[in-house]
């Protein structure tokens, strides 16, 4: 399977999580993606239970398998196609 088809399977996959999948709607929302504490508010709100820490890693496991781009120094986070 080539780095393509992996993306894609990773991305049908988690899009099936309905935290990651509001966390992509958030990001396509926005053409240039979304800010960080926006997202996180935005979050919160649907999943009120779900400590930051979780967010954290799903942002980071979707920044690994290229999947988002997330700038912590300028708090933006970019679904990538």
């Amino acid at each position: 399977m080539d780095d393509a088809a992996r993306k894609d399977v990773t991305r049908t996959r988690l899009a099936k999580h309905p935290l990651f999948a509001r966390l992509m709607a958030k990001c396509l929302k926005r053409a240039k993606g979304g800010e960080d504490e926006e997202v996180l508010a935005d979050l919160t709100i649907h999943f009120p239970f779900i400590p930051r820490v979780a967010v954290a890693i799903l942002v980071e496991v979707g920044a690994l398998r290229e999947l988002l781009d997330h700038d912590a120094d300028a708090g933006r986070l970019t679904l990538l196609g």
